[in-house]
């Protein structure tokens, strides 16, 4: 069952990824399904979790992207996407790896952007095409949904998720 969940949470992480990279926008169905995920796993986590350092990481991190919504550094699907990542984490090691994470993901993709959308668009000048996608356009904002479903997908499958066991060779094996 372990398996399943991680495996789900995996799926929409990939889901939050696509319509953040295509759309600019991460639609709340899927930070509401990330919400109602969390009892799954807090029942099914083979290690024992702490739901007050959980509710304690999704408040500092929902105030913090809050403060940022409003200053216009972070998109509201953005700081939704945060906060329910930080439930999963709690205040922690793994949340303060899962903060660094995002972090140097959204550094090195706010510079993989900054290259592309100077190269992109003179490829698609030299073979008479107009259809750039709205990543690659110059002064686009960043779709930091992708930094923060890595960082969550590292902390994830390195094993250092909170409820997982310290020895990921403890497992069930299907």
């Amino acid at each position: 069952m372990l398996i399943l969940v991680a495996l789900i949470l995996s799926g929409f992480m990939v889901a939050v990824i696509f319509y953040d990279a295509r759309y600019y926008i991460i639609p709340n169905w899927l930070n509401a399904a990330l919400l109602l995920i969390y009892p799954v796993w807090y029942f099914v986590a083979p290690a024992p979790l702490d739901v007050m350092s959980a509710l304690i990481m999704f408040g500092i991190l929902f105030t913090s992207g809050f403060i940022m919504f409003a200053l216009r550094i972070m998109g509201g699907g953005d700081v939704k996407l945060l906060a329910v990542c930080g439930l999963y984490m709690g205040c922690s090691a793994p949340g303060l790896h899962f903060v660094i994470y995002t972090a140097l993901l959204g550094g090195l993709l706010s510079i993989v952007l900054i290259a592309s959308r100077l190269v992109v668009p003179i490829y698609y000048a030299k073979s008479n095409r107009a259809d750039i996608p709205l990543i690659f356009t110059m002064g686009g904002p960043v779709p930091y949904g992708l930094a923060i479903a890595g960082a969550f997908l590292m902390v994830l499958w390195l094993g250092k998720m909170p409820g997982l066991p310290l020895d990921l060779g403890a497992l069930p094996r299907l």
